[in-house]
């Protein structure tokens, strides 16, 4: 578990957890299917956020933003050493799906609060030119 902590000792602001997990290739959109190079496989490897959340004491304050840059940057980092072809969340309700939705990320068709931003994406907000 990643903690943003708040500005008193062991204030907790907001928090996130990742893991490793797979993605079968055919729940994917067919248009990302088409335009991305995917591995020939059953199950694509990919990293999960789970229970990304702020604290109702610091919401409003950008701190999601922090923390999701936070997260995907530990995502392209451990990349490099563990594959993961994408970032998937799971949206707890049509807020959460609008949040993950504002920063790209995608739908599953068959489950719309499934999201995944894909790793080529993510490496570009990381890579130096």
């Amino acid at each position: 578990m990643f903690v943003l902590e708040g500005a008193e000792a062991g204030e907790v602001a907001g928090y996130y957890t990742l893991s490793s997990l797979s993605a079968d290739p055919g729940e994917l959109p067919a248009n990302v299917i088409k335009t991305l190079r995917l591995p020939r496989a059953r199950a694509i490897p990919v990293t999960l956020i789970g229970q990304f959340a702020i604290a109702r004491t610091h919401q409003g304050q950008g701190l999601s933003e922090r923390l999701l840059l936070d997260a995907l940057e530990r995502i392209w980092e451990a990349s490099k050493s563990v594959a993961s072809w994408a970032v998937v969340v799971d949206a707890v309700d049509d807020g959460a799906v609008r949040f993950w939705r504002s920063y790209d990320f995608i739908a599953f068709p068959k489950s719309p609060s499934r999201l995944f931003l894909p790793m080529a994406t993510v490496s570009q907000l990381f890579e130096t030119k």
